[in-house]
């Protein structure tokens, strides 16, 4: 299993952005105008991220694999439900930094990611697909095993794939709520509606307004794109 799904820069300008929960945690490098970079190893969300950007500000990052560590997280067992700052990346760079720096740093403060064991890449597939776990450990002790490693239970990874995949199709189709709704395992179209709102923070009709937005939070690479890559 690797440790890095996808590495990412994007510019943004002065305003606001929600960011989808995606399973992932990633670390970026944060440089505004007039300002140091910050460097920050996020928490994992379960529902949207607020995002404001004072002025022009540009983000560098690395979205990590699910129950990629670090030697930190040894000593404070939420690390992994809250954002971390990491200090001594931020004080190697300068006011100046380029991209191609800040990419740099991350890619150093990498070599002491810990990888997860390869049981948990094929829970989370399982999870993913909807079906029950297959696997010579107790149910405790997977459930176990994946929150430790993780950040999130079980319940967590298969609820955060269906609305994902859910949403995803009521951006890409014109089908009736109640046929996708079916179509995903939710009881309902209301059960359907609730888990949107939930996770995603917005109601299906309002994903439907502005798909472009949407479609690409919910189609970028997320914490079941290795899981996939790994089965072609």
């Amino acid at each position: 299993m690797d440790s890095i799904i996808y590495q990412w820069s994007v510019q943004c300008g002065k305003g606001e952005m929600s960011v989808l929960p995606d399973g992932c945690r990633d670390l970026i490098a944060i440089s505004s105008q007039g300002g140091p970079v910050s460097f920050i190893c996020t928490g994992l969300d379960a529902s949207p991220r607020h995002v404001v950007c004072e002025g022009e500000t540009r983000f560098v990052g690395i979205r990590l694999a699910p129950g990629v560590s670090f030697p930190w997280e040894r000593a404070e067992s939420s690390a992994k439900y809250s954002d971390q700052p990491l200090l001594d990346a931020a004080a190697r760079l300068d006011h100046e930094a380029e991209p191609a720096d800040m990419q740099q740093c991350l890619l150093d403060v990498m070599e002491y990611a810990q990888l997860p064991p390869q049981w948990l890449a094929d829970c989370l597939q399982e999870l993913n697909e909807g079906r029950s776990i297959s696997h010579p450990r107790s149910e405790r002790s997977i459930r176990r095993g994946v929150l430790d490693l993780t950040g999130a239970s079980p319940r967590f990874w298969k609820g955060l794939g269906r609305v994902r995949r859910a949403g995803l199709a009521i951006v890409q189709s014109d089908l009736p709520l109640a046929d996708i709704a079916l179509a995903h395992g939710y009881a309902d179209q209301a059960h359907l509606c609730r888990d949107v709102r939930r996770w995603l923070g917005v109601t299906p009709a309002r994903l439907r307004q502005q798909p472009e937005a949407e479609w690409v939070g919910l189609a970028s690479p997320d914490a079941f794109s290795i899981i996939a890559n790994r089965r072609e």
